[in-house]
């Protein structure tokens, strides 16, 4: 017969078969790129062309193939050191070494990420500036020695200038 198999234990790859396979494997691809998962402790930003319209909390998640993105943003509390060097009231320039604990409040996650896009970003304009004109204000206001004996109070006066300065949208944990 013309057109039949010559090996009749093989399988004929006809666009019968080809198509529905080709079908099948553009549909498990399109499923595959649609599912996306956020890990304990971060949060996910889902963007739609670019534009904000969800968070999502860890866990198995689907999104639009192609359309959606999604950003993870970490929820937990996080570390910022830095090493001012603070005039004091004799005037002496001492180098302090400040660490902040903070952390994004859930809440406000969504306002923060079309504010200012990562916490790097974050954390480089905002708490930066505000705890160096913090720490430098406070210390101006004593000599080497009141630092040295009132500590405490330096570091808690400190705090609450800090404290005072930053935005709803972080919670200050640790100073």
């Amino acid at each position: 017969m013309p057109g039949a198999n010559p090996n009749p234990s093989l399988p004929s790859f006809g666009p019968r078969t080809i198509i529905p396979a080709a079908l099948v494997i553009l549909a498990l691809l399109v499923v595959w790129t649609g599912i996306y998962r956020i890990d304990a402790g971060h949060v996910g930003i889902v963007k739609r062309f670019g534009n904000v319209i969800d968070v999502v909390d860890p866990g198995l998640h689907i999104k639009v193939p192609y359309a959606d993105t999604v950003e993870v943003m970490e929820v937990r509390e996080r570390e910022f050191t830095i090493v001012l060097e603070a005039a004091s009231q004799d005037p002496l320039e001492l180098p302090v070494k400040v660490t902040v604990n903070w952390l994004v409040k859930r809440t406000n996650v969504k306002d923060l990420y079309v504010q200012f896009g990562s916490l790097a970003q974050f954390e480089a304009r905002i708490i930066q500036p505000r705890l160096n004109d913090a720490v430098k204000g406070v210390t101006s206001g004593y000599t080497v020695n009141d630092l040295l004996r009132k500590r405490t109070e330096y570091r808690d006066l400190s705090q609450k200038l800090f404290a005072a300065r930053m935005p709803d949208d972080v919670q200050i944990t640790g100073f």
